[in-house]
C-alpha cells in the first residue's frame, strides 16, 4: 500500500493570504523532500499563488488547505465558500488579471473543480520526479 503524507491548514483572507499559503504549501513540500526540481518547486509557488489570488478575489472567509504527498505526486487543494467555479478565459495578453486558471492548466500534471455543499475545491497535482516526469506524462486537465 503506498504511503501517503498529509499537512492541512487554515489561511485567513487578508493582503497576506497568499504569500503566507505560498510559503506553508513550498515550506511543507521541502520538508517532506519530495522529488521535485527546482524549476517544479517554482512551479508550485506559482500555482498556489495562481489559486489562492482566484480564491481571493472570488470569495470570502477563511480558506483550507489541504497538502497530500503520495508516491507519484504532490496534491494540493484549496476549500472556499464560494459557489461560483472558476472558468478559463480567453483575455487579453496585456490583461493584468485573468490567466489564473489558463496558468494552473498550463503548469500542472492534472487539476480540476469539485463543488461541495459548502462552496468548491480547486486542487492541482504535479507529479514528483522532476521535470522529466511533466514532460513524459504531458500536462492533463481534469475537473472533478
Amino acid at each position: 500500500m503506498p504511503k501517503s503524507k498529509r499537512h492541512g491548514f487554515l489561511v485567513s483572507p487578508s493582503a497576506e493570504a497568499v504569500p503566507t499559503a505560498r510559503r506553508q504549501v513550498v515550506s511543507i513540500v521541502q520538508g517532506w523532500r519530495a522529488d521535485l526540481s527546482d524549476q517544479r518547486i517554482d512551479d508550485l509557488r506559482l500555482l498556489v499563488s495562481e489559486v489562492f489570488t482566484n480564491a481571493l478575489e472570488h470569495a470570502c472567509g477563511a480558506y483550507a488547505v489541504c497538502v497530500e504527498q503520495t508516491e507519484e505526486r504532490i496534491r494540493v487543494e484549496v476549500t472556499d465558500a464560494a459557489t461560483d467555479l472558476p472558468a478559463m478565459r480567453n483575455g487579453d495578453l496585456d490583461a493584468e488579471s485573468g490567466r489564473g486558471i489558463f496558468l494552473v492548466s498550463v503548469l500542472a500534471d492534472a487539476w480540476g473543480i469539485r463543488p461541495i455543499d459548502a462552496g468548491k475545491v480547486v486542487w492541482f497535482e504535479l507529479h514528483l520526479g522532476g521535470e522529466e516526469s511533466r514532460q513524459s506524462a504531458g500536462a492533463k486537465t481534469v475537473h472533478g
